[in-house]
């Protein structure tokens, strides 16, 4: 168990074994490999009863494919990726074609050369579930399964599937066979069990440990397999890479995986598409093949001459910085949160103090509360407590609550004590209350956990 002092929450035993060895300890690795044991089995094609129908957002119905579609549609790609290969382009596979990858699939699918020629073709891979199936069917017409406030999402997604003929999806895993190039965007959420306690809860982390089995199943061994999902430091190097060594070993292969990790700054809204082609971007790989194949890969798809790319030498540290990011901007917002409960309180324009503040340089960029953290990603953080600092903590239990709080500048608070002070406040002819404090207790729970141990929780 973690030691708390303070604000301060001292590393796990596990984490000081790690940092002088290397190695977890062999109860974590124990603990790890018991759940592969258990998961690791032959999965058969599912969903691919007749009468079952995936029906998209306007309501219309797509049948899910039967098994004897399996087996044509698979005949159908390596015909496009044979085509597309002379053509001398690659072939990159997108695993999941949720809000990040569908349009991390489009953006690939768009890339050219320093000519202004195609350098990729891209297969979105999506499973066929009565959830999702219909994304397939749409983004094959060329119709993003994204409703984006950014118009060219669907500019983009039809120029690559209509004009370009660069982008089609699929929901066969055998897709992977055909890949130089594996990007995982699958889901790895954060379940919560009750609002307003962090301590309750776990990461989901069975889509993904699934989706990188089936990817080491499948991939020839020299394909470059990048993690974009956000993900507990940890989990390339010590659950995503030995899940593929075994696998590998199973096949024959006895080339170490090319695994790399480089996380998404996806911000949906009007510049959907250039958070994720014009942006800095953090990238990493397990080993010196990985990381040049990752940084030469990224630096073709997205316009790292304007925006370059920051290259670091292990995975967990591109993890780390992950966290570290969002939890920092998670923390910020909570803070704002505890001020607007006080201006609320006492008749205070905080659009007016914030305003104030930032006049001053080094304040220039403070940010007004909202209804809460927003960001899908900064509530996995909570449970997996990789962050030192124990205020992030606090943060999540501020912010769960933060939707009974909204600022509104356009309607002031009530005194909650009107007539019952000494001296008239500014506002309300009444004095205001004590400012705001905080305290801290030291946590009674354990605050932190593995990426193992924080899905068995």
């Amino acid at each position: 168990m973690a030691c708390s002092y303070g604000f301060f929450v001292l590393p796990p035993p596990w984490a000081f074994a790690f940092a002088t060895t290397g190695e977890f300890p062999l109860a974590l690795q124990s603990a790890f490999w018991h759940r592969l044991a258990q998961r690791s089995v032959k999965r058969e094609p599912t969903n691919m009863q007749t009468n079952q129908v995936s029906i998209s957002p306007s309501g219309e119905q797509f049948p899910l494919p039967t098994r004897e579609e399996y087996q044509a549609e698979f005949a159908r790609l390596q015909a496009l990726a044979a085509k597309q290969r002379k053509s001398g382009k690659e072939i990159v596979i997108v695993v999941g074609l949720g809000f990040v990858g569908a349009v991390m699939a489009a953006v690939v699918a768009d890339s050219v050369d320093k000519k202004g020629r195609p350098t990729k073709f891209v297969i979105g891979v999506q499973r066929p579930s009565t959830r999702s199936f219909w994304k397939i069917r749409l983004l094959n017409r060329g119709v993003s399964p994204v409703n984006a406030e950014d118009p060219e999402v669907e500019q983009l997604i039809a120029r690559c599937v209509n004009e370009k003929q660069t982008l089609v999806a699929t929901y066969t895993e055998e897709a992977l066979k055909l890949a130089d190039v594996v990007v995982v965007d699958v889901q790895c959420d954060y379940l919560k069990e009750s609002l307003g306690n962090v301590r309750t809860g776990s990461a989901e982390m069975a889509a993904l440990e699934a989706s990188i089995a089936t990817i080491a199943e499948n991939v020839p061994p020299t394909a470059l397999v990048l993690i974009e999902t956000t993900v507990a430091p940890g989990t390339t190097e010590q659950v995503a890479y030995p899940i593929m060594k075994k696998i590998f070993r199973k096949r024959g292969i006895r080339s170490e995986p090319l695994l790399a990790h480089s996380y998404e700054r996806v911000m949906p809204g009007k510049h959907y598409v250039a958070s994720i082609r014009d942006f800095w971007r953090v990238c990493s790989g397990v080993n010196q093949t990985a990381r040049k194949r990752v940084t030469r890969f990224l630096n073709e798809v997205l316009h790292t001459d304007k925006f370059p790319l920051t290259v670091l030498d292990r995975p967990i540290e591109s993890e780390t910085a992950k966290i570290v990011e969002n939890s920092y901007r998670a923390t910020i917002l909570a803070f704002l949160d505890e001020w607007s409960l006080f201006a609320e309180r006492n008749g205070v324009d905080l659009k007016k103090v914030i305003e104030a503040i930032k006049v001053r340089p080094t304040h220039s960029n403070i940010i007004f509360p909202g209804p809460g953290i927003g960001a899908i990603v900064c509530p996995r953080m909570a449970d997996w407590g990789f962050g030192p600092i124990g205020i992030y903590s606090v943060s999540r239990m501020t912010s769960s609550r933060s939707p009974r709080w909204p600022l509104t500048s356009t309607t002031p608070a009530r005194c909650t004590r009107p007539n019952s002070c000494a001296t008239p406040c500014a506002t309300w002819g009444n004095p205001s209350p004590p400012p705001v404090s905080f305290s801290w207790a030291p946590p009674t729970a354990k605050t932190w956990a593995t990426p193992a141990t924080a899905a068995q929780r």
